[in-house]
């Protein structure tokens, strides 16, 4: 998977862990601080943004990548 735009987000996780995942971004902690993912590019797949994403993809909270 390729990140094409994320920001940092003031939450907290284990590395790895999703905390989220909606229409507005998918969350996954960093250690100290969360990145929220807006546009990503799935394995074999084309660039999307996270709505798109989220409507063809489940991804629970508590799963680590």
């Amino acid at each position: 998977m390729k990140i094409w735009r994320a920001e940092a987000v003031a939450q907290q996780g284990r590395a790895g862990e999703v905390l989220s995942c909606s229409a507005d971004g998918l969350v996954v902690a960093c250690g100290a601080n969360a990145l929220k993912i807006t546009e990503l590019q799935p394995s074999g797949s084309k660039r999307m943004d996270i709505a798109a994403f989220a409507a063809g993809h489940t991804v629970e909270a508590g799963t680590v990548l």
